[in-house]
C-alpha cells in the first residue's frame, strides 16, 4: 500500500511538472485579443458578437466584445475560423493559425478586423494581409488582390426534416391532458439553428396544439454540430418530427 502511494505521489509531481514546465515556456495556454473597428471610419465597433471554431472539435468559444475589443483564452495549437456579427454591417469570417510557442512571454496573438457596413444576409469572407497580423483594411491601400478577399457567402439555408442530424435530440414529455384524452399523432417543429449549433427558435407547425409546449421545449433543448457552407458557418432552417 506505502508503495503504491509514492508511485501516485511520484505520477502527481510529474504531471505537474510537465504543466508548469509547457506553461513556463509558454506553449499553453495561449490566447488571442481582437480588435474590431469600422472599414471605412478606423473607430472601433462597440459591441459585436464574436463566435471561435476550432478546427479540431465540435466545442464553439462564444462571447461579447466590449468597446470593439474580446479576448480568447485558453487556445491550443490549431487552426480556428471567427466570425463576428454586429447589427448594421456584414458579418465577417476569417480563419487564424494559433501556435503558442511562437508568441513568446506574452502568450497573446493580437489580430485586427475590420468590419464592412451592410445587412446581415451576407458574411464577408476575409483574408490576411501577406506577413500582415491584421486583415486587409480598404481605407489604408491594402487593396483586395482577389475575389476570395471579398466573397459573400450566404448566412442561412434550408434543410428537411433534421432529426437524424442532431447530437443531443431531447424527446418530449407526454402532456398529462394529453394522454387523459389518449391522443396520438404527429407534431412538426419549424426550428432555427444557429452558427454554434443551438436552436434559436421553435414553433409548432403541424400538430395538435395540446403538444405545444412539449415539443417547443424539447426542440429548443436540442444541439446541433455547426453548420458549415462553402467554409463559413450558417445558420440551418428544418424540421423536427415527434411521434405520439
Amino acid at each position: 500500500m506505502r508503495f503504491s502511494r509514492h508511485i501516485f505521489t511520484a505520477a502527481c509531481l510529474l504531471c505537474l511538472s510537465i504543466s508548469l514546465f509547457s506553461s513556463a515556456n509558454g506553449q499553453t495556454p495561449c490566447e488571442v485579443a481582437l480588435s474590431m473597428i469600422d472599414n471605412e471610419s478606423g473607430e472601433a465597433v462597440e459591441s459585436p458578437e464574436v463566435l471561435l471554431f476550432p478546427k479540431a472539435g465540435r466545442s464553439v468559444f462564444k462571447g461579447k466584445a466590449v468597446a470593439g475589443k474580446i479576448v480568447f483564452k485558453g487556445l491550443e495549437d490549431q487552426e480556428y475560423g471567427l466570425l463576428a456579427i454586429n447589427d448594421g454591417y456584414k458579418n465577417s469570417w476569417f480563419r487564424i493559425s494559433v501556435d503558442c510557442g511562437a508568441l513568446g512571454d506574452s502568450g497573446r496573438k493580437n489580430v485586427l478586423l475590420p468590419l464592412w457596413k451592410g445587412e446581415g444576409n451576407k458574411t464577408m469572407v476575409l483574408e490576411f494581409a501577406e506577413g500582415e497580423e491584421h486583415l486587409k483594411l480598404k481605407d489604408l491601400g491594402l487593396t483586395k488582390e482577389d475575389d476570395s478577399a471579398s466573397l459573400d457567402a450566404p448566412t442561412r439555408i434550408s434543410k428537411g426534416i433534421v432529426n437524424g442530424a442532431a447530437i443531443r435530440l431531447y424527446r418530449p414529455e407526454y402532456p398529462e391532458a394529453a394522454r387523459s384524452m389518449r391522443l396520438r399523432g404527429e407534431a412538426r417543429v419549424k426550428i432555427t439553428i444557429g452558427y454554434d449549433g443551438k436552436v434559436e427558435s421553435a414553433e409548432l407547425v403541424k400538430g395538435n396544439k395540446i403538444f405545444r409546449d412539449a415539443v417547443e421545449d424539447a426542440a429548443k433543448r436540442s444541439e446541433f454540430a455547426p453548420t458549415f457552407l462553402m467554409g463559413v458557418p450558417v445558420k440551418v432552417q428544418g424540421v423536427l418530427v415527434y411521434q405520439f
